[in-house]
């Protein structure tokens, strides 16, 4: 039996030969079902091409993503490390002025000591078994770091230095407030006991204790001293005080009686003329009278006692300062 063919003839123009393509009927199948495996096969390849694109571009953005999420946390916290610096050295800048006042007050203090011991003849190293007075000091040293965790161990050491140092001030100011408080009671104790001469002269004509009596030429209790000089050499107070009395006795001539409230008293006898009135204070080196021979006297001199507990004591010991 003889087979189908389909035959195309190409006849390409008058002067040429007709051209014959013979092929079988299953052709006509074949060729289109092999163009179309052909292009799915493209598609197919285009398409897996294309996933594979998409995929990589997915998981490029989802990387990228994630690095600009871990950009802006580390971002955050470098911000919020930066505040939190901030503040600490806001902090530190205020505990330092509070230090920095804390110094001027002790400075004051110191002044204040200083001004004290103008008056007396104490100084702070006469006080050292009261109280010790440490020099403060600090090193330093550090390591290649990253800024910010430079910052943060500088604070850190900064803080413990503050910290240290405040209280270091603070024993320190203590131990100068108590410094002072003693030498003040020391300043107001010398301050109403007697300890300077009343006059300009050092001449002593007759001394505390027994001795014969000028006009009577018999042994008794001279209750002071004699301190001689020239009529109208000022007399001064020995010590702060109020002046409790003044006035004239037949013996003790013209006289001031210094009350120190100490229990301790002052009094100075024979004067020409009296320059205080009874109630007034009068302080240590104040003038308060001149020098004469009233009363019960043998020439100008001054008559000085010290009153303890309202009896006579040897005034000698306490004549040991100038004015």
């Amino acid at each position: 039996m003889k087979k189908n063919k389909f035959t195309f003839m190409f006849i390409p123009n008058a002067q040429q030969s007709i051209r014959r393509i013979r092929f079988p009927p299953y052709l006509l199948t074949v060729i289109p079902l092999t163009i179309a495996i052909i292009i799915l096969i493209i598609i197919v390849w285009q398409y897996s091409i294309h996933f594979k694109s998409f995929t990589e571009i997915n998981e490029l953005s989802e990387q990228i993503e994630t690095n600009n999420n871990s950009y802006q946390n580390t971002l955050l916290e470098k911000n919020l490390t930066i505040e939190h610096l901030q503040d600490d050295i806001l902090e530190l800048t205020s505990e330092v002025d509070d230090i920095k006042l804390q110094i001027d007050e002790l400075k004051k203090l110191e002044q204040d000591l200083l001004n004290l011991t103008e008056d007396v003849s104490y100084s702070i190293k006469d006080l050292s078994d009261d109280a010790e007075i440490g020099q403060l000091s600090i090193g330093v040293g550090g390591q290649e770091l990253p800024v910010t965790e430079y910052l943060e161990n500088l604070i850190n050491k900064s803080d413990e230095y503050v910290n240290g140092l405040k209280k270091e001030v603070s024993i320190l100011s203590s131990n100068l407030e108590e410094i002072k408080k003693k030498m003040q009671e020391k300043v107001d104790l010398l301050k109403v006991t007697p300890s300077i001469w009343p006059t300009k002269s050092r001449r002593i004509s007759s001394w505390y204790g027994i001795r014969k009596d000028p006009y009577t030429n018999v042994n008794s209790l001279h209750t002071g001293i004699d301190i001689d000089g020239n009529f109208y050499d000022p007399i001064y107070a020995t010590a702060d005080g109020t002046v409790e009395e003044t006035g004239f006795d037949y013996q003790l001539g013209k006289y001031i009686l210094i009350n120190h409230t100490n229990e301790v008293k002052t009094l100075y006898m024979h004067l020409s003329k009296i320059l205080v009135k009874e109630g007034v204070s009068v302080t240590k080196g104040g003038k308060i009278g001149l020098m004469g021979s009233s009363g019960r006297s043998t020439g100008s001199h001054l008559h000085y006692e010290v009153l303890l507990r309202g009896y006579p004591t040897n005034p000698y010991p306490y004549l040991i300062g100038e004015r």
